[in-house]
């Protein structure tokens, strides 16, 4: 009895022993704990966030994130964590926990148990980025993960935004703090914050400024087709730093101007020019006639000679080459090969200027005019007396012609007394136009052959462009097909060329296809357009748009598809005589006709670009489904 009561005794301690050495804080991880309003629309809930900026002088502070979030299905954006650094940037304290749905722990993960990577893009020679990965997916869900961490940074040259919310959070609680010497000039601007929040501000110590935000109870922004660019829905705060050192370099974000100025002084003794390069200017230029043949006569000789590689090696991330450096190698990144040009030009007596810009998706290049938060990513050159863009990391853009991921979008010119905001061109319907005449021979074996012309014109010539220069025949095919509606049974031939001094692509083939109708007894019924529909997304969504939508491509589309019928054939009914709508959201033109043994269907599509309210999104639809029905449509024939 007593060795029973003894054991009792044990064990109840045991179990007790067991229950305190659970982590207390794990147990409100439960997701039971979480609103089922939070839950509405939310891939993830993020249960608590803390975020801590301390900026300790101009060259140096520190960002301290601690964040737990639940994830309800297989998501791989938050299932992957990727934590950047490099000479300026050092990761502390690292730990991730990951808890099951009952808020029990499952798994404590250290920076060792983090996949470390070079950050290297194939173009890269001189890189000192690396990245620390982990996934933590798993078969069951929900399950909740804690990510903590500390981050080093070298000079407070750029100071992390706050990101309150991505597309599909909800937030429970989350808490931002900003704390800065007075001499240290940080200025921030908020966005989309809810109304009723107000910053605290209070004095941490003397010589120091405090600012925290507090948010509860966020619901999920959902993502939905023909979102507005980011910055303009999702809540969040930017950083800059009045007052910064980069290398040994001062600097200053408190104005466009004053960014624009540190950028010149960090490149300033970069542009050498070397007696090799006086002769080779002298040699290109000797010919030229005007100032505009001499520029494409140096930008020729750019693009045919000098490679790209990246280079985000410490202070390289911002500092160019020496110019005499990318002449004798042949080689730079955009910088270098931006300035190297930038010389040549100025040693055959015509200035320029380097342009910081984004690069990449329209969307993401979206910058707010009135705060220098610099996030920039690339640098073209701009020559003034030309008004011209030149792309100095390109091999075949023709002087110019920037690209679709630099076009229609601010870039800062970099000036040794500050330079402000300039807009790139804006490519439109005049320029981005793809013209196709297409001629089917219709034949009773299925075999139809298909001769095929198309023409591109602008942002819609690249992908063609690139091609021809990176690719062969087995991919130029296949990139081909992938633009098609249906596969061709063979090829006959395919040429793709494109025109040295203009952004325009051309595309002949021939080929077979069996897919052009569907018979029923003797009647056929022939589609208007099998091979290549421009397919409209639409959808048929039953709640009113709460918020505006974004339309952002801005092209023509042209195409004629003429049918050799057999003969004997009799068409029975036409589709369409001719349909023509216009609205603010484009217009088209839609018509088909008989000629002699010949059907022949055109269309004419202008789409147009802008931000339109909510209310009109199903009117928006409504277009664009009325002509995908229309390029849907059949023509009857009666076959002998």
């Amino acid at each position: 009895m007593k060795r029973n009561l003894l054991l009792l005794k044990v064990t109840l301690c045991l179990f007790i022993l067991t229950i305190l050495s659970y982590d207390t804080t794990a147990q409100d991880w439960n997701v039971m704990h979480i609103p089922d309003t939070l839950k509405k629309d939310a891939t993830i809930v993020t249960r608590m966030k803390q975020e801590k900026i301390e900026v300790m002088g101009k060259d140096k502070f520190t960002w301290t994130f601690r964040k737990v979030f639940t994830i309800f299905s297989e998501n791989e954006h938050w299932e992957e964590t990727g934590l950047y650094y490099n000479s300026f940037i050092k990761i502390n304290n690292l730990k991730l926990t990951t808890y099951d749905a009952s808020g029990l722990k499952i798994k404590d993960y250290g920076k060792k148990d983090f996949k470390d990577y070079s950050v290297f893009d194939g173009s890269s020679i001189h890189s000192d980025g690396r990245q620390l990965t982990l996934s933590t997916q798993r078969s069951e869900y929900p399950y909740t993960v804690e990510l903590s961490y500390t981050l080093e940074f070298a000079s407070n040259l750029y100071i992390p935004n706050f990101r309150i919310q991505q597309y599909g959070e909800a937030v429970e609680s989350s808490n931002y703090e900003l704390v800065f010497p007075k001499d240290a000039a940080v200025t921030f601007k908020s966005y989309n914050l809810p109304l009723s929040l107000d910053s605290i501000y209070s004095e941490v110590e003397p010589g120091k400024l405090k600012f925290a935000w507090n948010f509860k109870d966020l619901y999920a922004i959902k993502g939905s087709a023909y979102t507005l660019p980011n910055d303009l829905v999702l809540p969040h705060i930017s950083c800059i730093s009045s007052n910064f050192t980069f290398g040994k370099t001062k600097g200053s974000s408190q104005s466009w101007e004053h960014y624009s100025k540190f950028i010149y002084d960090l490149n300033a003794t970069q542009g050498e020019v070397t007696p090799e390069m006086s002769q080779l200017v002298k040699d290109l230029t000797q010919n030229a006639s005007s100032e505009l043949e001499k520029i494409e006569a140096i930008y020729q000789y750019v693009k045919s000679k000098m490679r790209y590689v990246a280079v985000t090696l410490e202070i390289g991330g911002l500092q160019s080459f020496e110019a005499s450096f990318v002449h004798k190698n042949f080689y730079g990144d955009c910088k270098a090969l931006t300035n190297y040009t930038k010389v040549l030009l100025k040693e055959a007596g015509i200035e320029s200027y380097g342009a910081l810009i984004y690069r990449g998706d329209k969307k993401q290049a979206y910058l707010d005019t009135t705060f220098s938060d610099a996030r920039f990513n690339h640098i073209v050159l701009y020559v003034p007396s030309q008004d011209l863009w030149l792309e100095c990391t390109s091999k075949s853009y023709p002087a110019g012609y920037l690209g679709s991921d630099n076009e229609d979008r601010f870039a800062l010119l970099v000036k040794e007394k500050g330079g402000g905001l300039i807009k790139t061109k804006a490519y439109d319907e005049n320029i981005n136009i793809q013209d196709i005449d297409i001629t089917i021979q219709v034949n009773d074996d299925g075999m139809h052959e298909v001769t095929y012309i198309k023409t591109l014109h602008g942002e819609d010539h690249e992908d063609f462009r690139y091609y021809v220069d990176n690719a062969d025949r087995e991919q130029l095919e296949k990139y081909f097909v992938r633009n098609l509606d249906q596969t061709p049974i063979k090829f006959s031939s395919l040429d793709i060329q494109y025109e040295k001094d203009k952004p325009i692509s051309t595309v002949k083939a021939k080929f077979y296809i069996s897919k052009i109708g569907t018979q029923t007894g003797n009647r056929f019924f022939l589609n208007s357009n099998p091979i290549e529909k421009l397919n409209f997304f639409t959808d048929n969504a039953k709640e009113e748009r709460k918020g505006p939508f974004y339309l952002q491509n801005h092209s023509t589309n042209k195409l004629k598809i003429t049918y050799i019928l057999p003969p004997g054939y009799q068409m029975e009914s036409k589709p369409i005589q001719t349909s023509a709508k216009k609205s603010d959201f484009g217009k088209f033109e839609v018509s088909s006709a008989m000629e002699e043994n010949k059907y022949v269907f055109t269309r004419d599509f202008v789409t147009k670009p802008g931000i339109f309210e909510g209310n009109r999104y199903k009117e928006m639809m409504d277009f664009r489904k009325e002509y995908n029905k229309l390029e849907s449509s059949k023509a009857v024939f009666i076959k002998p």
